[in-house]
């Protein structure tokens, strides 16, 4: 009867139509696979380029421009601050209308090319557009524009034409490319009130000319030759902006205009063959359901949105954003199907959440992130302002998932750095292009995310108690398969934990063979050399990577192997298996085998304060309001240093293989051992296998990497839905998953039962196997 159903499921599913299936595929797959081009795709209309047409301007289409600014009533003062506010009114206001000012707003702007007042070209734009179309009648709010729709579209011309006419350096072609390219989509098809054209065929001759000439500069900087991972590489791919503007599907037969269309045909081909084919591959390899290997510490605004020049450890995906969604809206893709919802992307807000260190909500500027990469500057605004273009437009999408995502963005951007959301500076138009607000947030627990969230491609799973306290616990392990970059932490099988209070910090929080720590990696592969350089067996290669993985309401469960990151001549074996007994304890076994007896072996943690010695093989660390109690139950001989700033442990018997087996406990400060379980902690050992009791818990792990939960093993790697069972649930699940129906990470990642980091029939077939075999 099973073998009946199962084929009856796969029959279901066989019997989809190659319409359904096209439809299942999306932009960025057809493009990378030859089906289709970004020319090919381009509209007809303008403005096409972060605007869906006139639709935009119009304040009764629910999700436009003009609805997100002009919809509702204005909030009680500060309504800026105010959670129920969904409204741009404040950053409109601020950056296309502020009259009593004396350095920022439109009007202060208007006709001033002071500074870089002159780069400020499409707030005249809107100010243009909201006079022309009468916004000010009925408007709740400040309205403040004191000049004609006619003069502030003059006013935006003279900027385009004095933009473009600035000589291609510095950081003056980047704007050009993604501002300015955007502002002749905006005017090329705009009239003055009397009907007459902003720009003459002359202005658009002159501007495309100069269009072409930037993007040509940052084309000749050939981006494709340099790293993945690097923003002031990867930004030179805004020439693909000018490509999105200037390509005219009508004119393809028009002689007049062939030079133009092949210049810009050419820009796009790039776009395809480079971004979509090979910079999008990369950046999904690492992070496609979220991740990014380089933390958030270091996000910084180039480019009119709080600083002019780029750095190299910027967030890419942040700073490619705009240009996905300007393809998204040029090629007329819904969101779902578009480039921007490359899972990277798509996902970012999830990570984003995940490396917010647990802070009181609400508050103005003391929100940090986890320090992979060092410290975040809490007066950092960028921190804060650019995940904010993760989120665009996925509050309006039908899709529920887009839906979820949109929101939780909204509850970070209400709940964390206010004073930089909430009050304008020079990113406001920033925000007013990008963000979407919602009214009234709910936390991530209200709106269905996980406490514990495993961002598989990446190789990192933080565990949590909740995202709303300050008092919560926040914990973070790192096991990854490949090191992408100089971002990257060496950090593999390390992890971080705090509760009221860093416990154990820094991402050093492994073991050291020989007095050395994790190999060092210095050189890395090119765009054009393509993401397959990343392959097992390569000097990438640190894992392979976290093998086993359990989430369920009593217990967190991971494996990591680290085998690969250190001297191959030293260590053959580094496995890691930790889980967390929720809500405060983690017993961590660790498996370490070198090439010969005599290399030492010292396992270590990174104390945030410096560890008292209970005796016993206890100790504990208090810093703040937490405090850690930490029980070494193998080696039972071993040489312990203990410092501010390392707990060393190194066993006193010589050998191959040693077992480091440590159980801990994250209390409140002052907090006794008779409010402890993890104190009297106890291991016995059956052949392969080592059972830890703690409290009414027995946690068991074998040397070759097996596990036990209270004598019950880990759910079978094909039961996707996680019942106990591999059926025909667990197939249809997977073809979901292949089909692109179901994209949720966390079955993604357990659907890639083979762990090959994709999933296809393979992977369906394995399911089968194991369900036929059941």
């Amino acid at each position: 009867m099973k073998v009946k159903r199962l084929l009856i499921s796969l029959l279901c599913l066989g019997i989809l139509s190659s319409a359904q299936l096209a439809e299942a595929v999306p932009m960025e797959d057809q493009i990378r696979s030859g089906q289709v081009s970004t020319a090919d795709k381009i509209v007809p209309d303008h403005p096409r380029m972060w605007m869906r047409g006139e639709w935009d301007w119009d304040p009764n289409n629910v999700g436009s421009f003009a609805w997100r600014i002009l919809h509702g009533e204005t909030q009680d003062w500060p309504w800026g601050e105010s959670s129920a506010n969904d409204q741009a009114k404040f950053e409109f206001e601020y950056s296309a209308g502020e009259n009593d000012g004396s350095s920022y707003g439109e009007d202060n702007m208007y006709r001033n090319y002071d500074h870089d007042f002159a780069y400020r070209v499409l707030e005249p734009i809107i100010a243009g557009k909201a006079q022309k179309l009468g916004w000010g009648q009925g408007y709740a709010g400040d309205y403040n524009l004191d000049h004609t729709a006619d003069e502030y579209f003059t006013d935006a011309r003279e900027k385009l034409i004095n933009l473009v006419e600035m000589a291609p350096q510095y950081e003056t072609t980047y704007i050009v490319c993604l501002y300015g390219s955007t502002a002749y989509d905006w005017l090329v098809d705009e009239t003055f009130t009397n009907g007459n054209p902003v720009l003459s065929e002359a202005n658009k001759v002159h501007i495309r000319e100069r269009l072409i000439v930037h993007a040509d500069q940052l084309k000749s900087q050939a981006p494709e030759l340099g790293p993945f991972f690097d923003a002031t590489n990867t930004d030179n791919f805004y020439y693909a902006m000018v490509g999105l503007a200037l390509y005219e599907p009508s004119r393809t037969n028009d002689p007049g205009y062939a030079g133009i269309n092949a210049k810009a045909k050419d820009y796009l081909d790039d776009f395809d063959t480079y971004v979509v084919g090979r910079l999008l591959p990369a950046l999904n390899e690492q992070g496609g359901d979220g991740g990014w290997h380089g933390g958030l510490s270091r996000i910084s605004g180039p480019y009119l949105v709080g600083g002019m020049y780029e750095s190299d450890d910027n967030v890419v995906i942040l700073m490619l954003a705009p240009v996905l969604l300007a393809h998204a809206t040029a090629t007329g893709q819904p969101l779902e199907e578009s480039l921007f919802n490359t899972g990277m992307l798509k996902y970012f807000v999830e990570f984003q959440a995940h490396m917010i260190r647990p802070t009181q909500l609400d508050q103005f500027y003391e929100a940090t992130y986890l320090e992979v990469g060092g410290a975040t500057d809490e007066w950092n605004r960028m921190a804060w302002i650019l995940p904010m273009r993760a989120y665009s437009r996925r509050r309006f999408s039908p899709d529920v998932e887009q839906q979820r995502l949109g929101e939780l963005g909204a509850w970070i951007r209400t709940s964390f750095g206010k004073g930089f959301t909430d009050y304008g500076s020079w990113d406001t138009i920033d925000q007013l292009l990008f963000e979407d607000k919602w009214v009234n947030p709910r936390s991530p627990e209200e709106i269905g995310f996980s406490t514990t969230r495993r961002f598989d491609k990446l190789g990192w799973v933080f565990m949590r108690e909740g995202f709303t306290s300050p008092d919560d616990l926040a914990a973070l392990f790192i096991s990854q398969r490949y090191h992408w970059s100089r971002l990257d932490p060496y950090a593999q099988n390390s992890f971080t934990l705090e509760r009221k209070g860093q416990l154990i910090e820094g991402f050093q929080n492994t073991v050291h063979i020989d007095g050395g720590t994790q190999r060092t990696i210095s050189n890395f592969p090119t765009i054009a050399q393509g993401v397959e350089t990343y392959a097992p067996g390569s000097i990438y290669d640190v894992g392979p990577g976290i093998l086993a993985f359990e989430s369920n309401d009593t217990y967190d469960y991971m494996l990591g192997d680290a085998s690969h990151a250190y001297d191959p001549a030293k260590l053959s074996q580094f496995t890691r298996q930790l889980v967390y007994l929720k809500p405060d304890i983690f017993i961590v076994f660790d498996k370490v085998v070198t090439a010969n007896p005599n290399i030492e072996k010292k396992w270590v943690v990174d104390p945030a304060a410096a560890p008292q010695d209970q005796g016993n093989n206890l100790l504990t660390v208090t810093n703040g309001n937490g405090m850690l109690w930490m029980k070494r139950l193998l080696p039972v001989s071993a040489s312990v240093s203990l410092s501010g700033s390392e707990i060393g442990v190194m066993p006193r018997q010589a050998g191959t293989e040693t077992i480091f087996l440590h159980v801990m406990q994250a209390v409140d400060a002052g907090v006794g051992a008779a409010g402890v379980t993890a104190d009297d902690a106890t291991v016995t050992q059956d052949g392969d296998w080592f059972h830890v009791q703690v409290g009414s818990h027995q946690v068991s792990f074998s040397r070759e990497g097996g596990f036990e939960f209270d004598g019950q093993g880990a759910a079978a790697r094909e039961d996707l839905n996680q019942d106990g069972l591999v059926d025909e649930a667990d197939v249809q699940l997977c073809a979901q998953v292949i089909l692109g129906f179901e994209s949720d990470p966390i079955l993604v990642g357990r659907a890639d039962v083979n762990g090959d980091g994709s999933v296809n029939a393979v992977d369906l077939q394995q399911i089968v196997n194991v369900a036929l075999a059941e």
